[in-house]
């Protein structure tokens, strides 16, 4: 039998720690009907094309994430010197690989570049979104000339594509309205046969954090509400963990966190199993609504894997309060108010074991947040493709 082809445009290396080369790897692993080929587009002047020099990019890096002008310079110099090369280059690739289909994610200006171009040359080109291009222009950040730039391009690409694969409702019903292009909410699946489900010590809370820290405002709230609760709700002790990367600058780090490091994702799901609750913010200022409106928080997924009750401290209009609304396996904190967050986490504390949970947890994998789910619905994404 012969395996159908897919070439997929991405931005990081498969074999990255990214959430989105997790989910690009476990969909391609959970596929074996499928033969999957990825072109690699890094970050212009900041990639791993400059890998000789690691340290150095590592530097410039941290400067172009603060230089508007830097990375007005850079992008600049992509579309004059490099972006007709790598169109033509993926042309090829899409010719020399045996299809004429490209799954694009758009999470990047030179990619939404490119796949604009494909896109407007005829070429079936099937669209990605993690997050809305207003936040990758904001949080590049991108000056006023270059976001119109990239939103010009975003929408010539979004115009010349076949399908799209989203992570929101939110998302879908935008995008849809405004697109019409027939489109599935695609979110990390993990393959698990069922989350963890654990017995838990009934003297002691354990509550973890996983991945990267932005909501920082957010996170320090609820540090300073538990230290002023003296880390103990209605007599049981809390203890705090953070697993990854812990910020350098901004973030309370309390002598009662345990700071696990990195780790790899199965060593994360092990050590969220032995836990209680996974705490998951999500900015409240006004000029972060829209990504919170949207996006799809990928710990949400590892939380409910790991058998976890979810604490999400965010405004009530987001993505995950939606979510949670719908399999209520946790609860939403609208506040920055000591008093009310610790309120709201004594009454998560009380039924985070109940069968309500379990029932609402196992709900939200079986029709949300498995490989199984993941995989059936990126094939109805790439069904032309899989029916040819």
């Amino acid at each position: 039998m012969v395996r159908k082809k897919i070439l997929v445009l991405c931005a990081a290396p498969i074999d990255g720690s990214s959430i989105g080369s997790l989910l690009l790897r476990d969909i391609a692993q959970s596929l074996p009907e499928f033969e999957f080929e990825f072109a690699v587009v890094p970050p212009h002047w900041l990639g791993s094309e400059a890998s000789r020099f690691k340290q150095q990019v590592a530097i410039l890096r941290g400067i172009a994430a603060r230089s508007k002008s830097y990375q007005s310079l850079r992008l600049w110099a992509f579309r004059k010197f490099r972006l007709a090369r790598l169109v033509d280059r993926v042309s090829e690739l899409i010719t020399n690989h045996g299809t004429n289909q490209i799954i694009v994610t758009a999470t990047s200006p030179e990619i939404v570049g490119i796949a604009s171009q494909l896109s407007n040359m005829g070429h079936d080109t099937r669209i990605m979104i993690w997050d809305a291009p207003e936040y990758l222009a904001s949080n590049l950040p991108l000056s006023r000339r270059q976001t119109e730039i990239h939103l010009a391009a975003f929408d010539q690409m979004m115009r010349g594509a076949r399908a799209l694969a989203v992570v929101s409702h939110a998302f879908k019903r935008d995008y849809q309205q405004k697109y019409g292009l027939p489109c599935e909410i695609i979110r990390h699946g993990i393959d698990l046969p069922a989350p963890f489900d654990r017995f838990r010590s009934g003297d002691e809370v354990r509550i973890v954090f996983a991945g990267s820290l932005y909501s920082k405002t957010e996170w320090n709230a609820f540090v300073d509400a538990l230290s002023a609760q003296g880390w103990q709700i209605d007599g049981k002790r809390v203890q705090l963990y953070f697993i990854g990367h812990f910020p350098r600058t901004g973030t309370r780090r309390p002598p009662e966190m345990e700071w696990l490091g990195p780790r790899s994702f199965d060593e994360t799901l092990e050590i969220m199993s032995t836990m209680d609750i996974g705490y998951l913010p999500y900015w409240f200022a006004k000029s972060h609504e829209l990504v919170a409106r949207t996006s799809f928080p990928g710990k949400l997924s590892a939380y409910a894997a790991g058998g976890l009750a979810v604490f999400h401290h965010a405004p009530r209009y987001t993505e995950g309060a939606a979510f949670l609304n719908e399999f209520p396996f946790g609860t939403v904190c609208s506040s920055l108010k000591a008093g009310t967050i610790i309120e709201s986490l004594a009454s998560l504390i009380k039924v985070m074991g109940s069968d309500k949970f379990r029932e609402a947890r196992l709900d939200a994998w079986q029709q949300e947040l498995s490989s199984a789910v993941m995989a059936e619905r990126f094939k109805k994404f790439i069904a032309d493709l899989e029916e040819s």
